[in-house]
């Protein structure tokens, strides 16, 4: 839209604005209401304006997107009765206690002047739909409303009545001042909606190969945290460009390697409890097993285990047990423990004979990777997210011992599981990479969010929903928490009045970038499971912000 239909368009607000509240304070009884209505109905007034539509009449778009969203006759916030205090006058709430669609159409007659067929063409509906809801309204008022003068019919009182209430609601805003934030963030309301569709589109394409802050598509693929990823890559047997040694096929490596009686009983240690396993757990039976490493790191003992599993799960994209495939378990305990001391760190995984795999503990800022013995194991902590709002990793590589990295990270005590990245390039610095395709994850200690809401804070599950959303971002960016600014810009009902609640977060980091988060959830059904689902994620480059306000 050129300069000049935008300076049209602020000119036409400021003079629209104080007709346009009127209407909407008589549709809904309640000035806030009326004010957020307005704006909704010019937002979209503005976008038939930039489509070059309806130019010549843009009162008539606004006033019809105004009326039809409170005539509709579906049970939505708007079409509610309003609620008035004992003190209020008798014909705003007889007004307010008709439906929305009879409220409408009485004040589009007795307020705004119009003729059954006008008020038809704001309405949407055909004319004698509009006199039949005007009829009846006018009819259900007057059995409500005393008239105080022979010489005044009731239509004509609720006309009078209806004026003077419109004209108690207050003076408007400044329409100058709206026209010209409603053009100005425009801009801003098209890049989210281009991120986000962006974003959507994006998955809807992968579904298979989901794209999260943490993972970046040009170091072969996403990582599967404690698990297996469907597209396996190039390793051994699976008709990859690169055919990769059995990375367990080797003796056990790591301090403990030669202590015979300490590996014997590391391996009887139980990978399952029979009270608590998920129905389509894995096991190996224990003479199948075998050490890969053992070892003691600075946060403890760790080993990791490998063998044979009984029974592999259908996984969803098919198939079953594959040639070199195999059940996979990390163990651990305290400084010095004893073999019956270790503890599985998560239900055993399912890998691939040639796949490099992790264990992360983010409290204590430590990482082991077990790797073939001549891989060059790369990290990378955290993406870096640039002020354009593109995402990009560093990778540096780290000292390993017969293919064993024990890294000491940067920090500690921060969410590292969905930010870390590393890789091992198969047989020297210029091999094929090989991403974090298998990595466990200890619980970390994971202190409450601080989380800005502007626009006042929400109840209980609106603010899980705006933390799990939070907590999302924040996994994936590893960033100390003083170093980003966190807002849940909205939170509200989805779908409206409902019991579900929706949040969008935005999540500035020190480029200034903006990632946009969303999470919708279900109150939780007493000590049943939460339901919820993420929404959509979007990153958007760093721009000019209004210090101390919220986004539109």
């Amino acid at each position: 839209m050129d300069d000049d239909a935008e300076h049209r368009f602020a000119g036409f607000v400021a003079a629209e604005q104080p007709a346009l509240l009127r209407l909407a304070f008589l549709l809904t009884g309640d000035r806030r209401a009326a004010d957020r209505l307005v704006r909704r109905a010019l937002l979209r007034t503005h976008r038939s304006w930039q489509r070059g539509t309806r130019r010549d009449a843009p009162a008539d778009v606004a006033r019809h997107t105004l009326v039809r969203t409170v005539a509709s006759r579906l049970p939505t916030r708007w079409s509610r009765p309003g609620r008035l205090g004992p003190g209020s006058d008798e014909v705003l709430r007889a007004l307010l206690a008709l439906p929305g669609h009879l409220r409408a159409a009485v004040v589009l007659r007795c307020s705004e002047g119009l003729h059954d067929a006008e008020a038809a063409s704001v309405m949407g509906v055909p004319d004698a739909t509009a006199r039949r809801w005007t009829a009846a309204g006018l009819t259900r008022l007057a059995a409500e409303i005393a008239v105080p003068s022979p010489l005044e019919s009731a239509e004509q009182q609720l006309r009078r009545r209806l004026r003077a209430l419109a004209d108690a609601a207050g003076p408007p805003g400044d329409g100058a001042s709206l026209g010209w934030w409603l053009v100005r963030d425009a801009a801003v309301h098209r890049r989210v909606r281009r991120a986000v569709a962006v974003a959507v589109a994006a998955v809807a394409v992968v579904t298979a190969v989901p794209v999260a802050l943490g993972a970046s598509a040009t170091e072969g693929g996403p990582r599967a945290a404690g698990g297996s990823a469907p597209d396996r890559g190039p390793v051994a047997g699976t008709g990859g460009i690169t055919t990769r040694q059995d990375v367990f096929d080797r003796p056990t490596r790591g301090s403990l390697a030669a202590d015979e009686a300490f590996l014997e009983a590391l391996r009887a240690v139980p990978w399952l409890d029979p009270a608590t396993a998920s129905p389509d757990a894995v096991d190996s039976p224990v003479d199948g097993r075998h050490v890969v490493f053992a070892g003691d790191v600075p946060s403890g003992r760790w080993a990791f285990l490998v063998g044979r599993p009984v029974v592999i799960p259908a996984q969803p994209w098919g198939g079953g047990s594959t040639h070199g495939t195999m059940a996979a378990v990390w163990l651990t305990g305290p400084s010095g423990a004893s073999a019956d001391q270790m503890r599985p760190a998560t239900e055993p995984t399912t890998l691939e004979a040639g796949w490099p795999s992790a264990l992360l503990d983010p409290d204590a800022g430590l990482l082991v990777v077990v790797a073939a013995q001549d891989d060059v194991v790369e990290v990378s902590e955290r993406p870096e997210i640039a002020a354009d709002g593109s995402i990009s990793r560093e990778f540096r590589p780290v000292r390993t011992d017969e293919g064993i990295a024990v890294v000491r990270l940067t920090e500690r005590g921060l969410p590292f599981g969905g930010a870390l990245a590393f890789r091992a390039r198969n047989g020297g610095p210029d091999g094929e990479p090989m991403s974090s395709w298998s990595m466990t994850v200890l619980d970390g200690t994971w202190g409450e969010v601080a989380i800005d809401y502007p626009r006042g804070t929400p109840d209980a599950t609106g603010r899980q929903a705006a933390e799990y959303a939070a907590e999302r971002v924040l996994r994936e960016v590893g960033l100390p928490r003083e170093d980003v600014e966190v807002a849940a810009q909205w939170v509200g009902s989805v779908p409206a009045e409902g019991s579900g609640q929706a949040a969008v977060v935005t999540v500035t980091v020190p480029s200034g970038a903006v990632i946009l988060e969303s999470h919708w959830l279900l109150p939780a059904p007493g000590d049943g499971p939460v339901q919820g689902a993420d929404c959509g994620r979007a990153v958007l480059p760093a721009g000019p912000r209004r210090s101390g306000a919220c986004w539109p």
